[in-house]
């Protein structure tokens, strides 16, 4: 499928690329155009097919692109679709890496004045969930009862990273917005941008930025 200039591939039981998606591309647009950014680096965690990290690329000049996803299927699905547009990215080192949020990653990797784009599972698990497979279930349904701790948990990892200068892209349910947004009250931590659209169902994007971790 294309999206935009990109030659994107969808594995089996890899996300497919949806209104979710869309509205993070328009939200990295979006920071694209604020004045204050300097981003080096991104960080795009639950990749699947790696569309936004790829997308992400083609607007900024990046010395790396870093997807990541726990699904083996989705880290292979994504290494494809680096192969398949690397003539259109803007970055001299990508990788793709099988990971939990950050917990795979090298403790020694700066994140700072990165962008981390985060469209998690965020939605909650119930009757309907049991017809998914294994892979579609850990794309898509939180491993929290309350869905936005999947955000909470990144920013911990990165607070325990000394993290600082980020900015953090993150889509979610709007149903939980004000928990989101209560639960991310820290110093450390500055609300950019908000936006909600009306799909299948309310879906809020954030941009928020990470200024210091102390």
């Amino acid at each position: 499928m294309k999206i935009l200039d990109l030659d994107i591939t969808v594995y089996k039981d890899v996300y497919l690329p949806s209104d979710d998606t869309f509205l993070a591309m328009d939200l990295i647009k979006i920071l694209k155009r604020y004045k204050r950014v300097d981003i080096k680096k991104v960080l795009d965690i639950g990749a699947g097919t790696g569309v936004l990290g790829l997308y992400a690329s083609t607007l900024f000049s990046l010395h790396e692109l870093i997807l990541v996803d726990i699904s083996k299927e989705a880290v292979r699905n994504a290494s494809y679709n680096v192969s398949r547009n690397l003539h259109l990215l803007n970055a001299d080192r990508i990788s793709v890496i099988r990971s939990d949020i950050l917990k795979s990653l090298d403790k020694n990797l700066n994140l700072d004045k990165s962008l981390i784009i985060f469209n998690g599972p965020y939605l909650k698990r119930d009757e309907s969930s049991d017809t998914l497979s294994v892979e579609e279930a850990t794309q898509l349904i939180s491993p929290y009862d309350k869905p936005y701790m999947i955000y909470r948990e990144l920013v911990d990892q990165l607070i325990d990273r000394s993290v600082t200068d980020t900015y953090l892209c993150f889509i979610y349910d709007s149903i939980y917005r004000n928990e989101l947004l209560e639960e991310l009250d820290d110093s450390c931590i500055e609300i950019i941008y908000i936006c909600k659209r009306y799909f299948f169902e309310g879906i809020s994007a954030s941009i928020f930025l990470m200024s210091s971790s102390s």
